[in-house]
């Protein structure tokens, strides 16, 4: 049918190369703005690529790691081989990486002239005794890059401060944790495993575990970690997929622009968390003619029921798209771009437009020269105030011109709020997917980056249960 061919009409133009060397499934990949990826495997390495660099072999193009990173670990059974479970690229100095290996992080400078990198080239590696089990997910603070926080199996959460020494660090003890001064902190943030740590706007970190919640915790007190939401996620639907996986957290992602958090869930969901209740869910969502949208009123939770059919393993906002577009994978091998709603500010002073999905085609802009749908209390009650100053003569005369300048003031105001009754598309949205890729793989994890190539918006990189990176051209 017509939802068929929306959700394959893309998939034709993708084309797809391999980035080979790993000898292990890839667990996590980070790319950053100078066409470099970096990935962390089973094999005990993490390897950084250079998408200028590749080779063609019977028209086939493959990428080859530039260098690769092998931290040594000790092991107390023995076996000296542990996975990177987490890989992460600074953002403030792009020569800087971060990997996650059993219970430390390491830090390296990939200028180095080495290819291989042995454990004496490694920059730093911030480890201590508090943290009693494997890492599964490091993040970097998103503003200054002071504090890396590092998520393990216990469901605890370390904040190591990387501009202290190594060995201040290393000797923190139970304590001396809780000191003002101490450049390693730690706190319970789940009751089961962290599975998902992402860090924004400066001083909030959102983290999601196996014990269904996803936690949104501010650090700006040093000395104290403060609960700022909890959202509690609970199976909403009876279908078999979900009755047999439970809806753990799997993999979280942020769109800070415009202030959306996605969640992988382990019942084939995403959830989607408008945090400052921008976008009103509650009264623009069509839950009867898409029945696969549900929304929590309890939690201020959206669900996409069924997204995938099975475990969804990761989430990803495309850093090449500044639209509501999102990346889901699922270890039923598929991947599906997703457009879940848009809104776009006015082109104009007094216009507005209105980009939504309908339930049977993407609609077309809407155009509507009249009063503008944002509104402002603070804007309004101020011009109320200078209206009971004039007199009524000249106030009668100034209506029109004031209802002007308050649209021109709250195009500009962050806080939007849709009326949508003023369009008549009120519980007519909800997201949808634009394509399908059948990967014909399991997959680990994806990550977006820019493309090499100027005829494409941008790449998605795939981790899954071989040992290559599969490399995707996206077109948008």
């Amino acid at each position: 049918g017509n939802d068929e061919d929306d959700d394959n009409r893309n998939v034709s133009s993708i084309k797809s190369c391999k980035l080979k060397g790993h000898n292990g499934s890839v667990l996590s990949i980070d790319t950053n703005n100078n066409n470099n990826v970096l990935s962390g495997s089973e094999d005990g390495t993490a390897r950084l690529w250079d998408l200028r660099v590749n080779e063609k072999d019977n028209n086939v193009f493959t990428y080859i790691p530039v260098k690769a990173f092998k931290p040594k670990v000790d092991n107390e059974e023995g076996d000296d081989l542990y996975s990177v479970e987490s890989v992460v690229f600074s953002k403030k100095n792009p020569y800087e990486v971060f990997l996650s290996v059993n219970k430390s992080v390491f830090q390296y400078d990939i200028r180095r002239p080495e290819i291989i990198l042995s454990s004496e080239d490694t920059l730093n590696n911030f480890s201590n005794n508090l943290i009693e089990e494997e890492i599964s997910q490091i993040s970097l603070q998103s503003h200054r890059e002071q504090y890396l926080f590092a998520g393990d199996e216990s469901g605890r959460v370390s904040m190591i401060d990387l501009n202290a020494p190594i060995e201040e660090i290393s000797q923190v003890s139970m304590e001396t944790l809780n000191d003002y001064d101490s450049p390693f902190r730690q706190f319970q943030a789940h009751s089961n495993i962290c599975s998902a740590l992402k860090c924004f706007n400066k001083k909030y970190l959102v983290s999601g575990g196996m014990d269904y919640n996803i936690n949104i915790w501010n650090y700006s007190n040093k000395s104290k970690f403060s609960q700022f939401r909890k959202y509690k996620i609970e199976s909403n639907d009876s279908s078999v997929n979900q009755l047999f996986n439970p809806p753990f957290i799997h993999s979280i992602d942020i769109n800070c622009s415009k202030e959306l958090i996605c969640a992988a869930l382990g019942n084939g969901s995403i959830a989607i968390i408008d945090l400052f209740n921008k976008y009103k869910f509650s009264k623009t969502i069509n839950h009867n003619k898409n029945p696969n949208c549900f929304y929590d009123r309890s939690n201020s939770i959206l669900f996409l029921n069924n997204a995938h059919t099975n475990i969804v393993s990761c989430v990803d906002f495309p850093v090449f798209s500044k639209d509501f577009h999102l990346f889901s994978s699922s270890i039923d091998s598929t991947i599906v771009l997703w457009q879940l709603f848009d809104y776009d500010l006015p082109l104009s002073d007094n216009s507005s437009t209105l980009f939504f999905h309908t339930p049977d085609s993407i609609s077309n802009p809407i155009h509507n020269p009249g009063p503008n749908p944002i509104s402002n209390s603070n804007v309004n009650n101020n011009n109320r105030k200078k209206k009971r100053k004039k007199k009524k003569k000249k106030r009668k005369k100034n209506v029109n011109n004031n209802n002007n300048d308050n649209n021109n003031n709250n195009d500009n105001n962050n806080n939007i709020s849709i009326n949508s009754s003023v369009y008549g598309i009120t519980n007519n949205i909800y997201p949808k997917p634009l394509f399908r890729i059948n990967h014909k793989r399991k997959i680990n994890c994806i990550k977006s980056g820019l493309s090499p190539s100027s005829n494409y918006s941008g790449s998605l990189f795939v981790g899954d249960n071989t040992n290559d990176i599969t490399f995707y051209s996206i077109p948008l």
